[in-house]
């Protein structure tokens, strides 16, 4: 195992948003090792370092040495089974997280919540009945991840994105903090790969749980949008 020591690990490199925040961090400057359950073919390619690691299993402690700041982009794919019983990626993967960088030493952490673990009556009312009640189990997952960070003494913040939207960069995103902004229901996967980087290289937010998005346009803000979005996650063509 290389010695090299980094400027930012992060977990979940290879995914929707974890792949947006390792591109921009390389594009910053910034050494940066990506960890994944699976190397994604384009490793060779994005400038970063990749290394193969199971979150849940595997001694974590030999890729934080020299106390880099740490993204947790983990995420889990949308399924039923995911739905009614989600690994404990969230609850025991960040558990695992945390224990590894206290025991480094390293203590700048930026984690994925999302906005809806807390009720809010401001979302679209067809949403609240429909997607949430769907989420409840990983919710509480987020739940659970965030008190884990709360009782740690790590420099941590759970940024609480809303539903994510493959889009590229806006710049124009609203952050506010615990909720989304008012008329906000939708968050870019790059704005929130934006935010993370700001947000894990600087004192902003510690021990804070900031929410941001934008206001998209209305088709992306609309029922139909997140069908069709849902049924692409699970492999089903509208």
């Amino acid at each position: 195992m290389s010695s090299q020591n980094f400027d930012l690990v992060v977990f979940g490199a290879s995914g929707e948003t974890g792949t947006h925040v390792l591109n921009q961090a390389v594009d910053r400057g910034l050494t940066v090792l990506g960890l994944d359950h699976t190397v994604p073919d384009r490793a060779e390619d994005d400038g970063a370092v990749h290394r193969q690691v199971d979150v849940l299993e595997d001694d974590l402690t030999e890729h934080l040495k020299g106390h880099p700041r740490v993204v947790s982009a983990l995420g889990l794919g949308f399924s039923p089974a995911a739905m009614t019983d989600p690994p404990p990626l969230y609850s025991k993967g960040t558990a695992n997280i945390v224990a590894a960088m206290t025991e480094t030493g390293a203590s700048r952490l930026c984690v994925i919540s999302a906005a809806f673990v807390e009720k809010d009556e401001r979302l679209p009312a067809w949403f609240r009945a429909s997607v949430i009640p769907a989420l409840s189990a990983i919710l509480e997952e987020m739940r659970e991840m965030e008190d884990q960070l709360e009782n740690s003494r790590l420099d941590w913040t759970a940024v609480r994105p809303g539903w994510l939207l493959e889009k590229p960069r806006s710049g124009s995103y609203e952050v506010q903090d615990r909720r989304l902004p008012a008329d906000v229901f939708r968050t870019r996967n790059a704005d929130l790969a934006h935010f993370l980087l700001d947000a894990v290289v600087t004192d902003d937010w510690v021990r804070a749980k900031p929410s941001l998005g934008r206001t998209e346009n209305a088709f992306d803000e609309s029922p139909a949008a997140l069908s069709r979005e849902v049924a692409a996650m699970v492999g089903i063509e509208l």
